[in-house]
C-alpha cells in the first residue's frame, strides 16, 4: 500500500509540472525578408527583474531601423506576482544584404550588468 501511495505521490508531481514549452516563433534567430518589408522579434522580458533589453544599433548603419516596440504580457495567474511577458520589437529591412542585430538583458542604472546576449541574423533579399 505504502508503494502505491508513493507513486501515485510522485505522479502527482510531476503532472502539476510544467516543462518549458518552446515556440519556434518566439526563439527565431534568422530572418530572410525583402527589403522594405517588416519583421518581429520576441524577446522574453520580466519587468520585475529590473532588466530590460536593449538593442546595441550602430547608428551610422540605416540598413534596418527600429519602427516600434511592445510588451504582451504571457498569461498566468493572477494570483501570482512577477509574471512575464515578450517585448515584440518591429524592426524594416531598408537596404539588401545580411546583417547582425544584437540585443542586451541588463539594468539600464547599473554599469556591466548584462546578462544574457542575444544575437538575430537577418538577411536582406
Amino acid at each position: 500500500m505504502k508503494k502505491v501511495l508513493l507513486v501515485v505521490l510522485a505522479l502527482s508531481l510531476f503532472s502539476c509540472s510544467k516543462e518549458n514549452e518552446t515556440d519556434p516563433v518566439l526563439e527565431q534567430n534568422y530572418f530572410e525578408i525583402n527589403k522594405n518589408d517588416t519583421f518581429d522579434v520576441s524577446l522574453y522580458y520580466s519587468a520585475t527583474t529590473g532588466y530590460s533589453w536593449k538593442w546595441i544599433k550602430d547608428k551610422t548603419n540605416k540598413s534596418i531601423d527600429s519602427i516600434s516596440v511592445n510588451y504582451v504580457l504571457e498569461d498566468y495567474d493572477p494570483k501570482l506576482i512577477g509574471g512575464g511577458g515578450n517585448e515584440i520589437w518591429k524592426f524594416i529591412g531598408n537596404e539588401k544584404g545580411t546583417y547582425i542585430l544584437t540585443f542586451e538583458k541588463s539594468r539600464p542604472w547599473e554599469t556591466n550588468s548584462t546578462i544574457e546576449t542575444k544575437n538575430i541574423t537577418v538577411k536582406i533579399n
